[in-house]
């Protein structure tokens, strides 16, 4: 969930720097929310594996890697799921420009 909000506040921030139409932003109170949570998150996972997880070194290795890979797989199925979404609604405007 953490990364799924951090990629959307990022990519929000983006287009509204790059966008000359005024549209809502995200307030600075969900921004640092989504920040702070994905930090939180990722230390504490970080953390049970480095410190509490009774193993040898290329486990916790392995499972960091996992953890690691996982948040980079959010991140893009994320991207995926949004560009998809906005490509579905630009076809229809160019259908209706068409028509």
């Amino acid at each position: 969930m953490a990364s799924f909000t951090l990629q959307k506040v990022i990519r929000d921030n983006e287009e509204d720097k790059n966008s000359q139409a005024s549209r809502p932003r995200n307030t600075m109170a969900f921004t640092a929310m989504a920040f702070v949570f994905f930090a939180v998150s990722a230390a504490l996972t970080l953390g049970g594996i480095i410190w509490y997880l009774e193993q040898p070194f290329s486990v916790k290795g392995y499972y960091g890697m996992g953890v690691f890979c996982t948040i980079m797989a959010s991140f893009t199925l994320q991207k995926v799921i949004r560009d998809n979404e906005e490509d579905k609604r630009q076809s229809g405007r160019m259908e209706a420009i068409v028509d």
